[in-house]
């Protein structure tokens, strides 16, 4: 439904710039508190295309290399990581093992020689 939604916005805001009208909805990452675009906090994340016109909204997925835990975003454990923004209310999830190649070792999430 919100792939949906974001087709849509996009829809209209082509429709609004060959008009000339500039776009004011929210980007990746952001979300609408009291009428504004505002960054989600460091844990979180959300689609780009909220209305800042309308109700406020909420960063209802994880950042990258977070996990799930009871509805919470947690920080992936050193040598794990996670490349997919889970939603925090879909259930709990877990982060991969990094695995680096032959003479590798991890280091923040990242493999280094």
């Amino acid at each position: 439904m919100r792939s949906l939604k974001l087709i849509l916005l996009l829809i209209l805001f082509h429709d609004r710039e060959v008009r000339g009208a500039t776009s004011n909805l929210c980007a990746e990452n952001e979300r609408v508190v009291s009428k504004e675009c505002e960054p989600c906090p460091g844990s979180m994340a959300n689609e780009a295309g909220d209305d800042p016109t309308g109700p406020d909204t909420v960063c209802s997925k994880c950042a990258f290399d977070y996990y799930v835990a009871s509805n919470e975003c947690k920080h992936c454990p050193p040598g794990t990581k996670n490349n997919v923004q889970d939603n925090r209310l879909g259930g709990n999830t877990t982060c991969a093992h990094t695995l680096c190649k032959a003479n590798e070792y991890v280091t923040s999430h990242v493999c280094e020689p």
